[in-house]
């Protein structure tokens, strides 16, 4: 009995080490930048719907320049409605012209917002059967071709927010 509970500390402890230094390694990531990354600018953007700040919204930049399009920019908007945009996991968006588009995924039976969209986008399991999954913002505001959301990320700073209404709250099935 002896030997095996040293040999269960021993694994304990190189488990421990190896937590350690992983999450020193996964820490360090943002400081290599991918190859070809344009510069980033902050900005931040604000959704409302029907008057009042959204929260749980995905909001994303989509923009129609082939040397943007492979750099994904967006975020999760908070309680005040507000998203950090971020591109391919870095602060900030490349200076450029986009569409935005909103959208935010419900289901039933529990799922979070964010295990909804990504069972909506094939990132993880398909949702429970039987599960119905709703989107609550009009589907043009989730489409980059009909959207009438558009911004205009520039190489300065900006001093405002950006805000984005996207009308009254609605329910549409989207996976039933």
């Amino acid at each position: 009995m002896k030997g095996t509970a040293g040999f269960k500390m021993k694994n304990f402890t190189l488990l421990a080490i190896f937590v350690v230094v992983a999450a020193s390694l996964v820490g360090c990531k943002k400081d290599s930048r991918p190859e070809g990354l344009p510069d980033l600018y902050p900005i931040s953007v604000k959704v409302v719907q029907d008057g009042a700040p959204l929260e749980g919204a995905h909001v994303a930049f989509v923009s129609s320049d082939s040397k943007l399009m492979r750099w994904p920019c967006g975020g999760l908007t908070g309680a005040d409605g507000i998203a950090k945009i971020n591109t391919y996991g870095f602060d900030g968006a490349p200076a450029g012209q986009f569409v935005v588009t909103v959208s935010k995924y419900e289901s039933e039976g529990g799922m979070s917002a964010e295990e909804s969209a990504a069972a909506m986008k094939g990132d993880s399991a398909e949702a429970p059967k039987g599960e119905s999954v709703y989107n609550l913002v009009g589907m043009d505001y989730g489409n980059s071709s009909k959207s009438p959301l558009s911004v205009e990320v520039k190489a300065v700073e900006l001093n405002e927010t950006p805000e984005f209404d996207v009308g009254k709250a609605e329910r549409t099935v989207i996976k039933k």
